[in-house]
């Protein structure tokens, strides 16, 4: 039986029976033996309870069990000037706005709940973000120009309490020097520049393996 220890929130979990049929993961304590976790995974799920083997708090207090087709609600947020994507420097942005492209991107994630909002102001995409927290599971965030100078940015991401992932359209590491360095993506989960609007669909598609993990 394959298995693989990945990192949680509170502590390390060994994961067992991802490639199974069944539609559930088992999470189980990295401090388990293999023994006891196979011997977990046998036990029918009603009969299962976060005491089962006398380890108390060092089982995560949630459930022993996660889905792996949870749906979870993902808000996608937009800095300064991506309100005008598909006319802004089309040679660098690309031609397709926004608009046109969100629900492209709802299509392939129709388990999974999406919210957009864009903003040009800094005040109110920290305002969002700080609503954000507890309202949704994950965020998409591209902060734009923000990136490169907001500290007070990055100081909210920091704060909240759920996953953020930073996109870029264009490869900002190959742009002026200026939008080379970005503060926010200190603060975030992960940064993914320079593929274009896909790169919203691979933010997604990091934030879901983020919070199954």
């Amino acid at each position: 039986m394959l298995y693989k220890t990945y990192p949680l929130r509170f502590e390390k979990v060994l994961l067992i029976g991802w490639a199974a049929k069944s539609d559930v993961v088992h999470v189980i304590p990295a401090a388990w033996s293999v023994s006891m976790a196979i011997r977990f995974i046998s036990i029918p799920i009603a009969s299962k309870s976060t005491d089962f083997f006398g380890l108390g708090d060092t089982f995560p207090p949630q459930s022993a069990i996660f889905a792996k087709n949870s749906k979870m609600k993902i808000l996608i947020i937009n800095g300064p000037n991506l309100n005008l994507l598909g006319k802004r420097e089309p040679e660098i942005y690309g031609t397709m706005s926004f608009g046109q492209y969100l629900p492209q991107l709802i299509e392939r994630f129709p388990q999974h709940e999406f919210s957009y909002y864009q903003s040009n102001h800094e005040g109110c995409l920290i305002d969002q973000l700080q609503e954000a927290d507890g309202q949704f599971d994950a965020v998409v965030l591209n902060p734009g120009a923000y990136a490169h100078t907001s500290i007070a940015l990055a100081d909210c991401i920091r704060a909240i309490s759920i996953p953020v992932v930073e996109v870029h359209i264009s490869d900002i590491t190959k742009r002026e020097s200026y939008r080379r360095h970005s503060y926010t993506a200190e603060a975030c989960k992960a940064c993914i520049s320079g593929k274009g609007l896909e790169g919203y669909a691979m933010a997604v598609e990091n934030l879901l393996q983020y919070c199954i993990s």
